[in-house]
């Protein structure tokens, strides 16, 4: 359900992230593949597809999968990194 901004909330981008990186034996995932299939197993809203304004090669909803992590310039994540950076993991 899309937040007061209508855009996918951080917390379900991070339970599709979990959801496609229990599907790997690693646990890991690079960004390209998850914003490849990221679209498939979510509806992302209009608000979602808008371009980011601090990495304009992204859309917003890119970049939201990124901060799911707080390490820049890591092209991976792993599962561990999704479950402790949310509040899943209570």
């Amino acid at each position: 359900m899309p937040d007061e901004f209508n855009r996918t909330t951080e917390n379900e981008l991070a339970e599709a992230v979990l959801t496609l990186l229990a599907l790997r034996q690693s646990g890991k995932g690079r960004f390209e593949d998850l914003f490849r299939l990221i679209p498939k197993i979510i509806e992302l809203t209009p608000e979602d597809l808008t371009k980011s304004e601090s990495r304009p090669a992204e859309c917003m909803w890119q970049q939201r999968v990124r901060n799911i992590t707080s390490h820049k310039g890591v092209e991976e994540i792993t599962l561990r990194q999704v479950i402790s950076s949310t509040s899943m993991a209570d």
